[in-house]
């Protein structure tokens, strides 16, 4: 998953150009990537001005996100090579040349 994660950082431009459901995939991926990151940030923030026992009930609240980060982030790269190959196959029908 690493590889397609990099690829996709790397062409971020090209996919926010791409379709929308490449922009729309684009921005779900990075939203369950980043939320582990912001709920545990926010339950650790929480766990000062909160009673325990609350916020231990909020303790699978970072793992809700694992299981559909691959399956979004093979969803972006189907959809963004896909978008790509079709651009490059039937974009524009070639130019009559002179003979």
């Amino acid at each position: 998953m690493i590889p397609a994660l990099l690829i996709a950082l790397k062409q971020r431009r090209a996919i926010w150009q791409g379709s929308i459901a490449s922009r729309v995939l684009f921005l779900m991926t990075a939203g369950l990537i980043l939320w582990p990151w912001f709920s545990a940030t926010a339950l650790a923030g929480l766990s000062f001005v909160v009673p325990q026992e609350t916020v231990e009930r909020g303790w699978a609240l970072p793992f809700w996100a694992v299981i559909q980060i691959p399956v979004a982030v093979v969803a972006l790269m189907l959809v963004h090579y896909y978008h790509g190959y079709y651009q490059k196959t039937f974009a524009a029908p070639a130019e009559a040349g002179s003979s």
